[in-house]
């Protein structure tokens, strides 16, 4: 999908699903490390053994102001990995990078899903990559014959929990993941926008058995305009522009700081 976009320039964007995205692997996970910060910072190794499991769902809004020169506008992220797992990271005993994909080997340990990273400033990105996002991870459930009932998250910061809060999201009972950030869990009958319901769909069918529906009032994706949530990381209101140049500066330090030096 391609659209203008003003910025102030003409911009050309494309939306990535999840298959797309695993290209951008390395560009994806830098974007991210950049925003949220190193208390979050994964390595690519870990994303790309993700995206090879099948059980890391993307979805990217990717622009070109020059051509052939692509940069990262928006990201969202889901990871499927067990609810043994999700109790874990509750209770403080992993770190999410210790989380570990689902597999069939674990059958016996119930799905869950991990609401992993959402980085956007324009609430039309948020709706099409929720849309997207659900679809891979609807597929990838379907094929499986998967019924996760439950999902977690860290909330990074103001704009990052209130984002979660307004799909249903709370906070979990605790203490806070390393000590700062808030974690928070997701269960039907919950879920406050039908992203959330259709992948906990299995819960929602039995809570409608036994005399719960759905809310007929829930948004299909975003609930209303939604605030910076690069936000979260900082505290301040970045411009995407501004996010491209801070990251070739960091990219640009960091190569420096790896270019072996001469001793005389």
């Amino acid at each position: 999908m391609r659209t203008p976009e003003q910025i102030p320039h003409p911009l050309s964007i494309e939306l990535r699903d999840t298959i797309h995205c695993h290209e951008l692997a390395e560009l994806i996970c830098e974007f991210e490390n950049f925003v949220f910060g190193p208390d979050f910072a994964c390595p690519v190794d870990s994303i790309r053994s993700w995206f090879d499991s099948g059980c890391l769902f993307c979805a990217a809004v990717c622009g070109e102001a020059v051509p052939g020169r692509e940069r990262i506008l928006s990201v969202m992220s889901t990871l499927l990995t067990t609810e043994r797992a999700r109790d874990q990271l509750l209770l403080g005993e992993i770190m999410d990078t210790d989380l570990r994909p689902w597999s069939k080997a674990e059958a016996g340990d119930r799905p869950s899903l991990y609401f992993a990273s959402v980085i956007s400033d324009h609430p039309d990105h948020l709706r099409t990559m929720y849309h997207s996002l659900a679809g891979d991870i609807e597929t990838f459930l379907t094929a499986g014959n998967l019924e996760p009932r439950s999902a977690f998250a860290v909330a990074s910061g103001e704009a990052g929990f209130g984002h979660m809060a307004r799909n249903g999201f709370i906070p979990a009972p605790g203490g806070k993941y390393r000590g700062r950030y808030t974690l928070m869990t997701l269960d039907y009958p919950g879920a406050r926008t039908s992203f959330w319901q259709r992948l906990l769909r299995t819960a929602e069918l039995r809570a409608q058995n036994s005399g719960v529906s759905a809310d007929p009032h829930a948004h299909p994706l975003v609930s209303e305009p939604e605030p910076t949530i690069l936000e979260a990381a900082h505290g301040e209101e970045l411009d995407p522009r501004e996010v491209e140049r801070r990251l070739a500066l960091s990219k640009a330090e960091r190569y420096r700081q790896m270019t072996p030096r001469r001793s005389y």
